[in-house]
């Protein structure tokens, strides 16, 4: 079901989206400044083409200033356009899990700085790993 569910989103939501974050995020890497920008959007371009069967964590406790900057100069935007996809969709039923999808991308595109995003195989893995 996510093969299916991740090439359904490509087509219809993540190629766009992603393809621009991909080349904003090399033109930001290209600066000293603005690298870990482009690494953040490099980390969203990923999420955004292949969502399902992954899993977003913020790992930072506190707000850190990166995160304030980037949510006050792009982040914002970013998660403010897939919480309303994502309310669109629900209008929807039959597109809800696609909803889901954008508010795990709003997420992370909230605070990019110290969150993660894994495979939740490699997360369920490792919970029980650390369960023995």
């Amino acid at each position: 079901m996510k093969v299916v569910g991740n090439v359904i989103w490509f087509i219809l939501f993540g190629m766009i989206p992603c393809g621009i974050h991909f080349v904003l995020g090399a033109i930001l890497c290209c600066t000293f400044v603005g690298f870990p920008a482009g690494m953040a959007m490099f980390k969203i371009a990923k999420l955004e083409a292949f969502p399902f069967g992954k899993t977003t964590e913020l790992k930072a406790e506190e707000p850190s200033i990166p995160n304030i900057l980037w949510v006050s100069l792009v982040g914002g935007i970013i998660s403010l356009s897939y919480l309303i996809l994502a309310l669109v969709l629900c209008a929807t039923i039959i597109l809800i899990p696609f909803a889901r999808q954008c508010v795990k991308i709003a997420k992370l595109a909230h605070v990019p700085f110290g969150s993660e995003v894994y495979h939740e195989d490699m997360l369920r893995q490792s919970n029980h790993n650390s369960n023995i």
